[in-house]
């Protein structure tokens, strides 16, 4: 996994998400709205999203989506790095760039139309486990990471467990 310290360029296929961690190393991560045809509707994540055209860059695309969604300015973040890019299992085509930053103090989140709940997370905390959850391609076994009520797996878990493995989280 490279470090990056630039915003890599958008375009088609393309996206961002952000690694927000406070100053006890609490992961920010937000639960996405239910809805039909969304293939991670409901699911555990990190916030950001896709590029779109007018975005000069990813850095462009995750102040846009942060702010959208958390209300978030990540300008006032201090950042670590750039990581990536991940692919998901049922979109290899789909190149996810990570922003990892922190912030202190914890900024207030805002909830916009996309996602229904946030939680900061101690990820160091969070033991990683063989669960079975529902995909777009039925039941599959695989690794999770969980805290209380909230169960992350695919891209987001196989982001955090890299972070952490790089020492970033």
């Amino acid at each position: 996994m490279s470090r990056l310290t630039r915003p890599p360029e958008g375009g088609p296929n393309t996206a961002a998400v952000a690694a927000i961690t406070d100053d006890q190393r609490r992961l920010l991560v937000v639960r996405r709205s239910e809805k039909e045809g969304d293939p991670w509707s409901g699911h555990w994540a990190l916030p950001g999203g896709r590029w779109k055209e007018g975005d000069a860059d990813l850095g462009a695309t995750l102040m846009r989506e942060v702010m959208e969604e958390t209300g978030i300015d990540l300008r006032s973040a201090a950042p670590v790095g750039w990581f990536g890019p991940f692919s998901p299992g049922n979109r290899p085509e789909l190149k996810v760039s990570v922003l990892a930053v922190s912030v202190s103090p914890r900024p207030e989140v805002r909830l916009g139309d996309e996602l229904t709940d946030y939680r900061w997370v101690d990820v160091r905390s969070m033991g990683a486990e063989r669960r079975t959850v529902m995909t777009s391609f039925g039941p599959r076994e695989m690794e999770a990471f969980v805290s209380g009520d909230v169960l992350i797996w695919g891209l987001t878990a196989r982001i955090i467990k890299a972070l952490t493995e790089a020492g970033v989280l």
